[in-house]
């Protein structure tokens, strides 16, 4: 398991990367889906998390 401090000296940054392309994948996902059924109040939340994790 990877620490906070660990990715700050350079440690981690590979597991740091798949998690978050993971989670922008499976957010991507969501995204379309909600689109298509639409659920517009939700997408924005989603939209709003994945572009926190873009920053």
């Amino acid at each position: 398991m990877w620490h906070t401090k660990d990715v700050q000296r350079g440690k981690g940054n590979h597991q740091y990367n798949e998690i978050k392309t993971l989670y922008l994948n499976v957010t991507k996902a969501i995204t379309d889906t909600l689109m298509e059924i639409g659920m517009k109040e939700i997408l924005k939340e989603e939209t709003r998390l994945a572009d926190c994790l873009k920053m």
